[in-house]
């Protein structure tokens, strides 16, 4: 194994570099092993310190963590420590055992310091580093050095300025000549984008959008929808691809489009037919250099984009999926494997049936009347008119637009907006998108059939009578029909 950490002389602490905390990290799967490297990394606490930890010593909203013993303190954490701890938190096993961090085999109980230090060592040799808890430890006495003075760095490591006086030489050597910003890259925060999208959207031990997010966004997909939205994000973090449904105008595009807000690197499509400018569109993201025509064959295209060297893969967000001919199935199901994709569609058609096992299904759901009510509010804030007016607009709404966001938006549009709004504007107002009606063809189909027979039995039969009755009979439902159509 080897250290390519840096040392300066024989009293020179031993530390890594941040290409070896990249390396070290990486060759870690164990969510436990790696909140505990990462949590050292990000505090500099000592090794009894971190034994220590309980449960309640971690404030994971607050990014608070509270060492106990002779050096009693509060420390913050980073979002990386927060980060790690919670994914750790996800999977610990449940115990009466009030420890943070606990063995994952037997009766769980609280890591010794023979088990911290095989945690660190194994790491290291799946890394090819030579590396135990101290070198993690000054790692982050430089780092923290690097950031903050050393009075105040002994103050949050528990320890006497004095010290610090062998890590100065180092970290003045290793300190850059521009100043900490928050933009530089952290070694440590092996989240992915999407990852960092979901920290902030959907914060641990929060629920629900902050405010500047939901300001980031249309107000229409907001409303009422910031739990699909997280529940599409959380879902395309862990790889996996989601298929929104639900009936026409109750917003899966606009859902689908505050996803593309959220993902910087995602690619929106519209429409996957025809199918051949979709494959150029992802290309083009994927591989920028390519130029590829409606005449590139798609195997070549393909092959291409499933060949690029990608960081984090990008998210391909369909529009209407259910349009996809039977054709095109296969080539679908192959970027599904390759990345994660949220797609829309207004029901699930068998033709695609091998299709919709690759996604889970988000069903997006018509809007309760308490959420409703918040969208007629927010789209009416330009208009102006009297309590009993609002409540008038509030109830014919409420009616017609059965919960669809669509049929709210247009039966609002159609209020004037350069003047009062009055009694009558509210009477005009009229939507079709959220009614539902039943479906009366079969009766109508029957009754047809029947008119029709009854005509020839009473022309078998020599009933002149039976006849004209069937014919006047034939006459009203055509014209019934007509009206019905006309009126539609």
């Amino acid at each position: 194994m080897k250290f390519t950490g840096y040392t300066l002389g024989m009293d020179s602490p031993q530390h890594l570099t941040d290409a070896d905390i990249r390396k070290l990290l990486s060759v870690i799967d164990d969510p436990r092993d790696s909140a505990v490297i990462v949590l050292v990394l990000s505090t500099g606490i000592f090794l009894s310190e971190l034994i220590g930890l309980n449960l309640d010593s971690i404030d994971l909203e607050k990014k608070k963590i509270s060492v106990d013993g002779k050096r009693r303190r509060t420390l913050d954490l980073t979002d990386p420590a927060v980060s790690s701890v919670s994914e750790y938190l996800k999977i610990r096993p449940k115990t009466p055992e009030v420890a943070l961090f606990v063995t994952e085999r037997g009766v769980p109980k609280r890591l010794s310091e023979r088990s911290i230090d095989h945690i660190i060592r194994s790491a290291a040799k799946d890394a090819d580093l030579d590396v135990n808890y101290h070198a993690i430890r000054n790692t982050a006495i430089v780092r923290l050095l690097k950031k903050t003075d050393p009075k105040t760095a002994a103050q949050l490591l528990g320890i006497e300025r004095d010290a610090l006086d062998r890590f100065a030489d180092h970290s003045a050597q290793q300190s850059s000549p521009q100043p900490h910003t928050a933009t530089e890259s952290d070694p440590m925060d092996t989240r992915s984008s999407l990852k960092k999208i979901v920290d902030i959207i959907h914060p641990t031990a929060q629920q629900g959008l902050p405010q500047k997010t939901v300001q980031s966004m249309s107000s229409f997909c907001i409303i009422g929808r910031d739990k699909t939205l997280c529940e599409a994000i959380e879902a395309v973090q862990n790889n996996q691809s989601i298929l929104l449904t639900g009936p026409a105008g109750v917003g899966k595009s606009h859902v689908l489009n505050a996803l593309a807000d959220t993902f910087s690197d995602s690619i929106l499509i519209k429409s996957p037919v025809p199918f051949k400018p979709m494959l150029l569109e992802i290309s083009k993201a994927i591989c920028p250099d390519s130029a590829f025509t409606q005449r590139t064959p798609n195997a070549e295209i393909l092959e291409a984009i499933f060949s690029a060297d990608t960081l984090v893969p990008p998210v391909i967000l369909i529009d209407n999926l259910d349009r996809l001919k039977v054709s095109e199935e296969e080539i679908m199901m192959s970027l599904t494997d390759k990345f994660p994709v949220v797609a829309t569609a207004g029901g699930k058609p068998d033709r695609l049936k091998s299709l919709w096992w690759k996604f889970q299904e988000l069903p997006v759901e018509p809007l309760d009347p308490d959420t409703t009510k918040q969208l007629i509010l927010q789209l009416t804030q330009k208009h102006s008119m009297n309590p009993d007016e609002y409540t008038m607009l509030e109830t014919k709404v409420l009616n017609l637009a059965n919960g669809n966001p669509f049929a709210v938006v247009e039966l609002i549009s159609q209020l004037p907006g350069s003047k009062k709004v009055t009694a009558d504007h509210i009477r005009q107002i009229d939507h079709e998108a959220g009614i539902v009606y039943r479906d009366w063809t079969w009766i109508f189909m029957v009754l047809w059939g029947l008119l029709v027979i009854s005509r020839f039995v009473a022309l078998g039969t020599h009933s002149f009578e039976g006849y004209i009755l069937a014919g006047i009979g034939t006459t009203v439902f055509l014209t019934f029909k007509t009206l019905a159509r006309m009126k539609r």
